[in-house]
């Protein structure tokens, strides 16, 4: 029994050549030995388990509207230089965008990407037109601000611990397709090649399956050549909602891009 389960295992391991299922076998492990936690119902709120459901939106609200300290940096967003990336979007453009679009889970006003693919082509014109408004002006409407939030608790965790939750936020889909526009503009202009060259975050071609293969290649060759492998791993808690802004807008700047680009 104790060979064979050792084969198994074995096997499994040789046959998880990308992260999807090394992540899968790793969330089985832990799911194992980890079970839901009760009282899945309840909120703790200064020692008291709140069970309606109004107040406990309310608490979640509060949790989540908290904005981080802020140092602001006066930035001159101007741009003499006629770069492509700054011209308006052109149809082929929007078209090309609207078709990879997935018809994921609306923000609160309910509109899907299936439905904006299946509007006439005037209605598909005026939006577009929209676009390349706010695209030259940097003013975004104030409803794309706001998004539909919805909290997954974590595996393992206690359910009545607000912190316990994991935000996932649905925001405009009108929205997403815009700042779909402006990466594939990124993309095909080769802005992204400033970056890093390990960076892998949304660009094509470098996901996490690109990292991983990076590491394993990295800890092949020190196992080769006899020498060891540092990897350090750094997980910032709450790391999107404390990003310093104007601090990445100076990066940003500090790239080169400039214009509608950083607007």
């Amino acid at each position: 029994m104790s060979k064979r389960q050792r084969q198994y295992w074995n096997n499994t391991c040789e046959n998880a050549g990308y992260s999807g299922k090394i992540y899968k076998i790793i969330r089985a492990i832990y799911n194992r030995n980890n079970h839901p936690i009760e009282n899945a119902n309840f909120i703790k709120n200064s020692n008291a388990l709140i069970s309606d459901q109004n107040t406990q939106a309310k608490l979640f609200a509060s949790h989540y509207e908290q904005n981080p300290n802020e140092e602001f940096i006066p930035f001159d967003l101007s741009s003499d230089e006629d770069n492509y990336y700054n011209n308006s979007f052109s149809v082929d453009e929007f078209d090309n965008v609207l078709q990879k679009t997935p018809n994921t889970s609306p923000g609160r006003d309910g509109i899907t990407a299936n439905f904006i693919k299946n509007l006439p082509t005037s209605f598909k014109s005026t939006l577009l037109s929209i676009y390349n408004e706010i695209w030259s002006t940097g003013e975004i409407p104030s409803e794309w601000q706001i998004a539909k939030i919805l909290p997954i608790l974590k595996p393992g965790r206690d359910s009545t611990n607000i912190q316990s939750y994991r935000p996932i936020s649905l925001t405009s889909v009108v929205c997403k397709i815009f700042e779909r526009l402006i990466l594939n503009r990124f993309i095909n202009t080769g802005i992204h090649r400033k970056f890093h060259p390990h960076h892998a975050g949304f660009l094509p071609q470098k996901d996490c399956n690109y990292i991983h293969s990076l590491v394993h290649h990295k800890i092949i060759k020190a196992k080769n050549d006899k020498k060891y492998f540092i990897l350090i791993k750094l997980d910032i808690a709450s790391a999107y909602d404390s990003v310093w802004r104007d601090g990445l807008m100076y990066k940003i700047l500090q790239l080169g891009i400039k214009g509608n680009a950083v607007k």
